[in-house]
């Protein structure tokens, strides 16, 4: 058997905007002229991009014209190695050429564009255990006074859709139980999520008569299955292009905090409270397809982030309105440590980090309740989380207590 090769690289530079990664269609013409007994392998590997390998068999003559996909990376450069190799028994008078690559552009972005994709979403992910851990505060008393009476509520809202129930059991020495479930679905920041929503706290109140009294809560809150559609936007040489996948997950967070009431008299109740959560979001891989023109399609592995954040509450219960009872409420929290960087792989750009970053969020709500029995009440409310990079999360509904 003998053989003969020809091995190339090729350096194409291209034409782009600053900071740019593009993907070109190259085609590639040439010849052979082959016996029964000949054989030409031609391959072409790029930097970036998949292989081009094919091989022509003997008794063929004629040109031919292959096409292949590659892409400039950040280098603003088409970086090839070709390889042609013919094998005969006798090689004779066998022939394979290349006689010319034609380039032609199909698409470009800018880098700083996808990266800015990226990290909107890991902002998502952020997003998706920020709103969960603000319905879980719902749950667990956020429109109700500390000093709850035993009840157990059902409760549904609108905005973000939620139903669900909750119940306050007073044990003794000043420790009571909270607990709530619900599903949930909302849709805030750019970020889909539904699944059920588990919660659980223990508080204690000092018990006594006097006017301010301190308190301590601890508790957690869980969701272990959540269905999550995530977006991001970045710019192509065509104008803006919109993409997503959809991911499965969990989330858990665990809290304390701690802080005083303050009752001046027997129809109001003021409280303030600091406290501290962490917050652990799973979520599974996640894939974009090619449509609608997003050929810089993301993929990312399966992963766990974690954050940690401090939260200060205050609210108001007043039980003096002619038969209602009024409860204000309002937190301020900021994240603490952006936790480990979303590692996505896009296609012709290769891998991409995103971060969600530190965020400043609020937590605020009202309940209006209206007694209309000695052991049952109706409520109407409106509950909501916000901050920089999350979006806004509402939920305004109906709650029925009953006492016990």
């Amino acid at each position: 058997m003998s053989t003969g090769s020809r091995t190339c690289g090729v350096v194409i530079p291209v034409q782009l905007p600053s900071d740019s990664v593009g993907i070109y269609k190259i085609d590639y013409r040439g010849g052979v002229e082959l016996a029964a007994a000949q054989i030409a392998h031609f391959t072409v590997t790029p930097a970036i991009g998949s292989v081009l390998g094919v091989t022509f068999q003997g008794d063929n003559h004629g040109d031919f014209v292959l096409t292949q996909l590659v892409g400039s990376g950040r280098d603003n450069a088409l970086i090839l190695n070709l390889v042609l190799v013919l094998e005969a028994q006798q090689l004779g008078d066998a022939f394979a050429g290349l006689d010319s690559a034609d380039v032609t552009t199909i698409d470009y972005a800018r880098f700083s564009s996808i990266k800015t994709s990226i990290d909107k979403l890991a902002a998502e992910r952020s997003s998706v255990a920020a709103h969960l851990g603000g319905t879980a505060d719902l749950l667990l008393g956020f429109l109700a006074p500390v000093q709850g009476e035993n009840d157990a509520t059902l409760l549904a809202s609108g905005g973000s859709p939620m139903i669900g129930a909750s119940g306050h059991y007073a044990i003794d020495d000043g420790f009571s139980l909270l607990a709530g479930a619900a599903y949930v679905h909302q849709s805030a920041g750019g970020a889909d999520a539904n699944g059920p929503l588990l919660a659980g706290a223990l508080r204690y109140v000092q018990p006594g008569t006097n006017s301010v009294r301190p308190f301590a809560e601890g508790g957690m809150w869980g969701a272990p299955e959540v269905t999550m559609h995530l977006s991001r936007q970045y710019q192509n040489r065509a104008g803006a292009v919109e993409s997503g996948g959809d991911a499965s997950g969990s989330a858990l967070g665990i809290y304390a905090r701690a802080g005083v009431i303050y009752t001046p008299n027997a129809a109001n109740e003021l409280s303030i409270s600091g406290g501290l959560e962490q917050g652990w979001l799973r979520v599974g891989s996640y894939a974009e397809t090619g449509r609608s023109g997003n050929l810089f399609t993301a993929r990312i592995g399966n992963s766990t982030s974690s954050t940690t954040s401090v939260k200060v509450t205050a609210a108001w219960t007043t039980s003096g309105l002619s038969g209602l009872d009024l409860t204000l409420s309002a937190a301020l929290g900021r994240t603490l440590g952006s936790g480990r960087p979303v590692s996505a792989n896009v296609d012709w750009v290769g891998p991409v980090e995103g971060r969600a970053g530190d965020f400043t969020f609020v937590e605020y709500g009202a309940r209006v309740g209206l007694k209309f029995s000695s052991r049952a009440k109706v409520d109407a409310f409106v509950f909501g989380t916000a901050g920089q990079k999350i979006g806004t999360n509402v939920q305004y509904g109906a709650a029925l207590r009953l006492g016990f």
